[in-house]
């Protein structure tokens, strides 16, 4: 009987094939990556095009162009801005967003809970009914709406500015 260890190992033959390989050597170069590139970066130059204009379209839901975001101090700006609007708004408007202005954000951009902003007060009532009748024009037209992304204006926010000043002065 053999004993084996870390320092003297079992032999191992390791794998052999009897048949022969099925895999076909006269495509080596044109799957290799460094060749693929290099045609489209050709065709790319010819066309006087980019390189990523060539490329297939990419699925949107794992990238993201950041090309055009803002510099870090531009964004702390921004998101100073939000909380100053956030802090300014009534205890009972900010107790509905469970005191997070991520959560005010989020309800801004979500068409479904625009009645519920302006019972609250933080949307312009006039502005929420010429909403819903510009939704409603649009869904009468026989188009579908949507997320009803292009609807939404930034008066929006302007708005919630405005109306939540004048509920917390008649709040005092």
């Amino acid at each position: 009987m053999k004993i084996y260890s870390r320092y003297n190992p079992p032999k191992d033959d390791g794998i052999t094939f009897e048949k022969p390989s099925l895999t076909q050597q006269c495509f080596k170069e044109q799957c290799d990556i460094n060749n693929i590139l290099e045609s489209y970066s050709q065709q790319a130059r010819a066309m006087r095009a980019s390189v990523a204009d060539l490329l297939p379209p990419i699925d949107s839901q794992d990238f993201a162009d950041i090309s055009n975001m803002d510099d870090f101090l531009t964004a702390q700006n921004k998101i100073s801005k939000v909380k100053q609007i956030f802090e300014q708004m009534p205890s009972n408007v900010r107790r509905e967003f469970g005191d997070d202005p991520a959560n005010f954000i989020a309800a801004l951009g979500d068409s479904q809970k625009y009645s519920q902003l302006a019972d609250l007060g933080v949307l312009n009532r006039k502005e929420y009914e010429n909403y819903v009748q510009a939704l409603q024009q649009f869904e009468q037209s026989g188009m579908v709406a949507g997320d009803n992304q292009s609807l939404k204006s930034d008066s929006v926010v302007s708005g919630s500015e405005q109306k939540g000043a004048k509920v917390e002065q008649s709040a005092q």
